[in-house]
């Protein structure tokens, strides 16, 4: 029994070495890794810098950025299965119209969006404690730029180019890097973080203009294949959409928002927490390479994409907890030592957070499941801990170890009712 077990655990191992996407994902996680590293050299520097108070805005600020550039990540998992699926099957003709459709789509939502957050800007100064004008700005600005490179990334994603995203990632965690590091240090503010980002933002721009007119140049004049009118319907794209932009916004707003909440309930704590919060979601990054490999490979493997998703899980799982293991045991000296006891605390919590932030980074990678399952009942489940949450820590946050603690008991129980439906839908299909 125990070597027919060990048999097909080794099988299982050896034909994911072998695996064209294990092989995408090794080499993408590496990348990941290296732009985790450059980030936490970012925020090891500024943090040092700035200090607690500073950093204690920015970072919720930021966390509240990526809830509001949600629109963004749900329209790339959308472009990203639509191109992928065009490419597979060589209708050029239909891609050609696809893409200007979208652009197009895109431009509506950066219209709407940067409205509406113009219309809150009195009640955000308000929550946030921050009473001026020019950081949300920055903030709303950054909103727009991360809409309008979507359809460039998706192109990316979508063809499986692994030359060009090492190349993207290289150049906007490089730019953010030294460019922020050194408008922090002669500011002392944070407005150097903003400015550096609007920075790195236009040096990805930049490049993905060249990617696109270069495969523009090399694809598009093609002509091959009838045009799908069904496939270009706007309420098509828009119906698919709205099925991920729920995923998303529930994803997003259920792993940003506990920063968001300490800075509102303890913002003299806030910017430990955020400093804790930050070195935990690099896990992030990790989740994010084996999500950005596995996207393509599902949407044209659907027959096979349950099982799929339990290798990629079991793969991603292993990284995360030898992640996890170096905050457990490293937490001392990441606080005394590379941040110069200048986030008093943060010790106490670092490797908790680590624990209860795990379920997060898993949750992440079943949205690409769901999105092209287009099951609803994610979304459901996701905002069922939002809720508790929420109102776990309306009542407890006494401290930031009771927020941490709410953080990872309405992860837990997420992440526990979406892997019950994954195997259970699993096993009925083996049956």
């Amino acid at each position: 029994m125990k070597k027919a077990f060990f048999s097909r655990f080794n099988d299982f191992f050896g034909e994911l070495m072998k695996s064209k996407m294990f092989f995408n994902s090794a080499v993408i996680s590496t990348v990941s890794i290296g732009a985790g590293f450059v980030n936490f050299l970012f925020t090891l520097i500024i943090g040092r810098i700035l200090g607690k108070q500073q950093y204690g805005v920015i970072a919720p600020l930021l966390s509240f950025f990526l809830i509001v550039s949600l629109p963004a990540s749900a329209l790339q998992m959308v472009f990203s299965k639509d191109i992928s699926s065009l490419l597979s099957r060589g209708t050029f003709s239909t891609l050609k119209e696809y893409i200007v459709r979208i652009f197009k789509l895109v431009l509506f939502f950066i219209i709407i969006i940067e409205s509406l957050l113009f219309l809150s800007l009195p009640f955000l100064k308000s929550y946030f404690h921050l009473n001026e004008n020019l950081t949300f700005v920055f903030i709303f600005i950054l909103s727009g730029l991360t809409l309008f490179i979507i359809p460039f990334n998706s192109l990316i994603q979508s063809r499986e180019d692994l030359r060009a995203y090492i190349i993207s990632n290289v150049i906007a965690n490089l730019t953010k890097f030294f460019v922020g590091v050194t408008l922090v240090y002669i500011l002392s503010t944070y407005f150097g973080v903003l400015i550096a980002l609007f920075i790195s933002q236009g040096a990805l721009i930049s490049f993905l203009l060249f990617d696109f007119f270069k495969f523009r140049n090399k694809n598009l004049a093609s002509t091959s294949g009838e045009l799908e009118k069904d496939f270009l319907r706007i309420d098509r794209i828009m119906k698919s959409f709205l099925n991920s932009f729920v995923s998303v916004f529930a994803f997003q707003l259920f792993s940003y928002m506990d920063t968001i909440l300490a800075r509102h309930y303890l913002p003299e704590e806030s910017g430990v927490y955020a400093m804790v919060a930050m070195l935990g979601k690099a896990s992030f990054y990790i989740a994010s390479s084996v999500s950005f490999v596995m996207l393509p490979l599902m949407s044209k493997d659907k027959k096979n994409m349950e099982k799929s998703n339990l290798k990629a899980l079991l793969f991603l799982t292993l990284i995360l907890l030898s992640y996890i293991f170096v905050l457990v045991f490293g937490g001392n000296f990441i606080s005394s030592v590379l941040f110069a006891n200048k986030f008093i605390g943060m010790e106490k919590i670092l490797s908790l957070y680590g624990f209860m932030f795990l379920p997060y980074a898993l949750i992440s990678y079943f949205v690409n499941y769901y999105v092209i399952k287009e099951k609803l009942f994610y979304s459901i489940t996701i905002f069922s801990g939002i809720l508790i949450q929420y109102f776990g820590m309306y009542f407890f946050h006494t401290d930031l170890i009771q927020i941490s603690l709410v953080v990872g008991f309405s992860g837990g129980i997420v992440l526990v009712v979406l892997l019950a439906d994954l195997l259970l839908f699993f096993r009925k299909k083996l049956q």
